[in-house]
């Protein structure tokens, strides 16, 4: 008998702690709900912000348009072929030689030259 009144009493502890755990994760989720929402209406009034504004001077770049993108890819392009190729012609200058047609052979540049 004592041992019913025990496993019944572990089994109320075992459900309200359940209940508590489902509560909780309840509360969360009403919480990240909520944020969610509030940042959804702070874009909303940004972007109503940003509509009513007037628009940019000439003298400023706008980088969401599309010659600023292609600006930025092209010299991010430029920098990666420039990172790629100065340690390769600095290590193989014998391959970067000046060709010299007239003797068909390959001129060799020195530094004190």
């Amino acid at each position: 008998m004592r041992i019913d009144e025990l496993w019944e009493k572990a089994r109320r502890y075992n459900n309200k702690l359940r209940f508590e755990a489902r509560l909780k994760k309840m509360a969360d989720f009403n919480l990240k709900e909520m944020m969610i929402d509030d940042i959804n209406e702070d874009a909303n009034e940004e972007s109503q912000v940003n509509d009513q504004s007037e628009k940019l001077k000439w003298y400023l770049i706008d980088t969401e348009k599309t010659f600023c993108k292609f600006w930025n890819f092209l010299i991010t392009i430029l920098i990666i072929y420039s990172l790629f190729m100065s340690p390769f012609v600095l290590v193989f200058s014998d391959i970067y030689n000046t060709y010299d047609k007239k003797t068909d052979t390959y001129i060799v540049e020195t530094k004190g030259q």
